[in-house]
C-alpha cells in the first residue's frame, strides 16, 4: 500500500473510511481553505512513490 509509507514520510495522518472504496484505489479530500501548495507538494510526493511501483498504475 503506497499510503502508509507516503504518510510517514510526511508526517500526515491516515483515515479510514467506513464502507470506503477499495484499497487499491487512494482518495485526498480538500477542504474550503485548502493550500494549493501543500496540495501540489502532497501530489508530487505520491507520484514519486508511485513511481517507484511497476505493478502501480498513476493517473497523476
Amino acid at each position: 500500500m503506497v499510503a502508509v509509507p507516503l504518510a510517514r514520510k510526511l508526517g500526515l495522518a491516515l483515515c479510514t473510511l467506513e464502507h470506503g472504496p477499495a484499497d487499491e484505489i487512494i482518495y485526498y479530500l480538500q477542504g474550503h481553505q485548502r493550500r494549493k501548495e501543500l496540495t501540489c507538494a502532497f501530489l508530487d510526493c505520491l507520484d514519486q512513490e508511485l513511481k517507484r511501483r511497476p505493478e502501480v498504475t498513476s493517473l497523476l
